[in-house]
């Protein structure tokens, strides 16, 4: 029964993780693929000018790179948990500490991602807001289909 419960906590934990990276238009081994496809998009609809441009993809760049280091920690955290459950007698509080530190992680990704938001419409002008505003509510419409 114990082991059995620690394989459902194992698989909800794969689970959370890949469907949270999903939901940011991510693959978890590939980081951001869709953000210069993203970019492209948003200058075009939003006109943005040459220097917004280059001040959105610095700022993106950058965060990938954060995230890319939280990603690569969180899969040897994985595969500490993946040993933890492998043993006869699978410590949980050990397990749930590894879990923890990942959700922890996690949600520092997904704050990182608020603040580029809202970094991004800051450097926008009032039309471009606007237009942004616009835009927002059918990327989430986009992801609740899938």
């Amino acid at each position: 029964m114990r082991i059995s419960n620690m394989l459902v906590v194992g698989l909800l934990l794969v689970f959370c993780l890949g469907s949270s990276s999903y939901a940011f238009g991510m693959k978890p081994e590939l980081g951001r693929p869709q953000s210069k496809k993203m970019m492209e998009k948003l200058a075009k609809e939003l006109s943005l000018t040459k220097e917004q441009q280059i001040s959105f993809i610095a700022q993106e760049k950058q965060i990938q790179e954060k995230d890319q280091q939280i990603r690569l920690e969180n899969a040897k955290i994985m595969d500490k948990i993946q040993q933890e459950i492998k043993k006869d007698q699978p410590d949980m509080k050990v397990i749930k500490k590894y879990v923890e530190q990942i959700s922890q992680d996690q949600g520092q990704i997904h704050l990182r991602r608020i603040e580029n938001i809202i970094q991004f419409r800051q450097q926008l002008t009032i039309d471009q807001k606007k237009k942004f505003d616009e835009l927002r509510p059918r990327s989430k419409q986009k992801h609740e289909k899938k």
